[in-house]
């Protein structure tokens, strides 16, 4: 039963890591006259490091999420309001902007329950060390959900500072007051780049077997219908770099944020817990681990594909789960991303001095009294 319980965390992990770097990474490709000779030789890895190189430009990306179930029907925790009968649909859209490493915006939309079209969630930009989050409009969307708990919300803001429709904070500022050594998280960043690199390197090796092509997509599948090769795949990481890539990924992260950070130290029992994983008492838990990820129904489809040349690439990026049971519960995720690179400005999403709050004081005096004790 121990190896049981280590083989599930390692396939979770396993899962996540695949997962995590497919939302947020797109493609690239090279597109000088030899394109297409090294298409063919491609992988869904290769495309995925080649992504890195993209600084600057738009992405747009939607997730449809739909939950299902006897648990859902009949709750009562969940607001009429997000169901659709005995589902939850739920679909978040957001567009970024990135003008430069110090200069990101998104707008965040949401839809839900019945309706059809999409209601703004919120902005949130960062330009240099000023953060601004609009909060208006995340009060005005609780509203639709709850909205007496919105007034009491709404009510209290000003007690926080917040007199206008967004607030900001100097980020430099909060996390110095936080112990955190906000040069790290720019200038040492090397290591993290570095050791996320390596990590796809080592999983294009032992995910070999799961990649694939389909027209000019490149693809990623991991679920039921090849669950034999996934814990191959899993095994073969094991032996091929996985605890040291994980620790590489959580010591270079812990550099980002400053190692004398209390956040950063916040990492070493997840590093030690990586490092005590008993992989050699999964191993023997084989059969039932492509038992159990057949039986789960998990389909999880990854698709990419890149036109264009440097600094002008458009990717796209597909995720497509399933119907996945789990305890009674259907879930299906379907995720859908856009990729632009070009020249971008983030100048319309910053809002003007007279609609921002500055809760910068207020947050860092919080922080100290609950440092102290005092909350």
């Amino acid at each position: 039963m121990e190896g049981e319980k280590v083989m599930k965390k390692l396939l979770a992990v396993m899962l996540s890591l695949v997962m995590v770097m497919s939302l947020f990474t797109g493609c690239g490709s090279s597109s000088d006259k030899n394109a297409e000779a090294k298409k063919e030789s491609s992988t869904f890895f290769k495309e995925l490091k080649k992504v890195a190189e993209i600084d600057k430009g738009t992405v747009s990306l939607e997730y449809n999420i739909n939950l299902k179930g006897d648990e859902i029907t009949n709750s009562t925790d969940i607001p009429a309001v997000m169901k659709s009968g005995d589902t939850i649909p739920l679909a978040l859209k957001a567009d970024i902007v990135t003008e430069s490493k110090d200069k990101v915006a998104a707008k965040i939309s949401v839809k839900y329950g019945e309706q059809m079209d999409y209601t703004e969630l919120t902005t949130i930009a960062v330009s240099g060390s000023k953060l601004y989050l609009n909060v208006g409009s995340l009060v005005e969307f609780a509203k639709s959900i709850d909205e007496e708990a919105a007034k009491q919300i709404e009510a209290a803001l000003p007690q926080m500072g917040v007199t206008n429709d967004y607030a900001s904070v100097d980020v430099d500022q909060f996390l110095k007051a936080a112990g955190v050594d906000e040069t790290a998280t720019t200038g040492n960043s090397d290591k993290l780049v570095a050791a996320v690199k390596a990590m796809m390197e080592n999983m294009e090796k032992s995910f070999d077997k799961l990649q694939g092509q389909d027209g000019d997509d490149y693809t990623l599948t991991i679920g039921a219908d090849n669950a034999e090769q996934v814990v191959d795949s899993i095994y073969n990481y094991i032996d091929g770099g996985f605890k040291t890539d994980v620790t590489a990924v959580i010591d270079g992260l812990a550099e980002a944020l400053g190692n004398d950070s209390e956040l950063a130290s916040s990492f070493d029992e997840a590093k030690e817990e990586i490092q005590n994983l008993d992989v050699e008492k999964a191993k023997e838990n084989k059969d039932d681990m492509i038992k159990q990820l057949k039986d789960s129904k998990l389909n999880i489809v990854t698709k990419l594909n890149v036109t264009g040349d440097k600094g002008s690439r458009k990717a796209k990026l597909s995720v497509e789960t399933g119907d996945v049971e789990n305890e009674g519960i259907t879930m299906n995720i379907k995720y859908n991303c856009n990729i632009e690179e070009k020249d971008a400005k983030i100048t319309d999403m910053i809002p003007g001095e007279d609609s921002v709050s500055d809760i910068t004081s207020v947050l860092i005096s919080l922080l100290n009294a609950y440092a102290g004790g005092s909350l």
